[in-house]
């Protein structure tokens, strides 16, 4: 988990990626990983950089960074699959 940690800003992040990376194929790292967390890890790994752009808009060192960037700067494809992630982990929170 620690590598997803360092890595979350990457893009390309994935289940293959991690598996080419510690020489697991895929199925098999899926079915580790499914041990440790109970979401898909496309989801783990965006509920992380939802966490971090967060932390990082609230840093007096990004004043003035639009949301925009953070968004990028923290792995996310689209601004939209940020609003998706952010709505899943904070939808319950206005009620």
């Amino acid at each position: 988990m620690q590598y997803i940690y360092d890595h979350y800003a990457d893009r390309d992040l994935g289940l293959k990626k991690i598996a080419d990376v510690f020489g697991y194929s895929p199925k098999t790292l899926s079915a580790l990983i499914t041990q440790y967390i109970d979401v898909d890890l496309r989801v783990f790994i965006n509920d992380i950089r939802v966490q971090k752009v967060i932390y990082m808009s609230h840093d007096p060192a990004n004043h003035g960074v639009s949301l925009s960037e953070l968004i990028e700067r923290c792995g996310f494809v689209s601004k939209m699959t940020f609003y998706r992630a952010y709505d899943r982990n904070f939808r319950f929170q206005h009620l």
